[in-house]
């Protein structure tokens, strides 16, 4: 027999833990088994299942429920989104053929974070596919930097009209980075007497409704929750991991 870590055959017993026979290798210290038995581990869908848990409820509540530690259920989460990485390579692909072909139009706004940061999505009214997301401040460069993240074959197509409220940014930005956008002011529609004018309102209804979902899925983003997002880089992991497995649900 022979060190399995350095080849090594100056190895001698070193007592029986557990019943079976452990072995010691004396030119790199290290303690091994003949035969050792291999961990099963747990399953990828249970893994997912917890992840996506902590995505809704968090990861206090979710070490309730299943017992694992935090740091168990980040490293899982972090595996995760190591794994979806290059699936959101693929997949973009898809998302851009559907939303060319099925889109007329694509809505962008942004939810805020107790007043700290936003994040800025853009979602297609009738695919319902998140086309990008950003989080930062409400500062004009962020603005740019989220709509240059939205393929530019989306932006720049004829068929394809970006609305967003009236928000300074949005009115002097969009014209320049898409080539049809519609600005709607929403404070000032609702003061309107007309009902056709009134009508435009319903032209940000679609992703008004995803901030709704947004909020049951994230419990920080919810108004005066309690909850508080402690790292920027895992809040980035559970958005990507959502997006995924919701613009995974539609095209599929």
């Amino acid at each position: 027999m022979v060190c399995p870590y350095c080849g090594s055959g100056r190895i001698i017993k070193k007592g029986k833990p557990y019943g079976k026979q452990r072995f010691y290798c004396k030119d790199c210290g290290r303690f091994f088994s003949e035969n050792p038995v291999k961990r099963k581990g747990y399953p990828k869908e249970y893994k997912i299942k917890v992840v996506r848990t902590a995505i809704r409820v968090g990861i206090s509540e979710t070490r309730r429920i299943f017992g694992h530690s935090p740091s168990t259920i980040y490293q899982w989460m972090k595996e995760l989104h190591e794994e979806i990485k290059d699936e959101l390579d693929k997949i973009k692909k898809k998302e851009i053929d559907k939303v060319l072909k099925e889109e007329t139009h694509v809505e962008v706004d942004e939810v805020w974070y107790k007043r700290k940061f936003v994040v800025y999505f853009a979602i297609g009214r009738k695919t319902k596919l998140i086309l990008n997301y950003h989080i930062g401040d409400r500062d004009y460069r962020d603005v740019i930097t989220f709509l240059k993240g939205i393929p530019k074959e989306i932006r720049y197509s004829d068929k394809i009209t970006f609305v967003s409220d009236s928000y300074v940014n949005y009115r002097s930005l969009l014209p320049d980075y898409t080539k049809n956008c519609l600005i709607v002011n929403k404070s000032k529609l609702r003061r309107e007497k007309d009902k056709e004018r009134r009508k435009l309102l319903g032209e940000v209804n679609r992703i008004e409704r995803f901030f709704a979902t947004l909020r049951c899925w994230f419990s920080q983003f919810a108004r005066k929750s309690l909850k508080i997002i402690k790292s920027l880089n895992i809040l980035k992991i559970k958005l990507d991991i959502f997006i995924y497995f919701w613009n995974v649900g539609i095209i599929s």
